[in-house]
């Protein structure tokens, strides 16, 4: 009887930790980010591209800030194993921003799968 208590709990415990494993791992990309794109050199080569994410009903959303300093809203968020993919409404039409995690703090991707970013958390 104490052998069928002890591994109930014991797999109760590791179904526990297996759902908060897989929480964080749904919630590294919330929070603040300051993304940069890494142009070519010379004037008007890499610039800051803050982002804020959140998630609201179970989806990824939020916003991040133009080069001309003004919010762009975001249209939608695709969720893989490997990272997310950012979709934005812009006035030169639909853009998107590939996102992968590097460790706790800092990421990398592409903007339209040309322009190399990198991003790090912010507090």
């Amino acid at each position: 009887m104490k052998k069928v208590f002890y591994v109930s709990v014991l797999i109760s415990l590791l179904i526990i930790s297996g759902l908060k494993a897989q929480d964080q791992t749904n919630n590294y990309f919330v929070g603040k980010w300051e993304l940069e794109m890494v142009g070519p050199d010379g004037p008007g080569g890499d610039f800051k591209i803050p982002l804020t994410l959140e998630r609201q009903d179970g989806q990824l959303t939020g916003t991040l800030m133009g080069p001309g300093g003004s919010p762009d809203k975001i249209k939608k968020v695709t969720e893989s194993e490997n990272g997310i993919t950012i979709f934005i409404d812009t006035e030169m039409g639909e853009m998107s921003m590939s996102l992968e995690r590097v460790d706790d703090n800092s990421l990398k991707g592409k903007m339209m799968e040309m322009m190399e970013l990198k991003g790090k958390r912010v507090n």
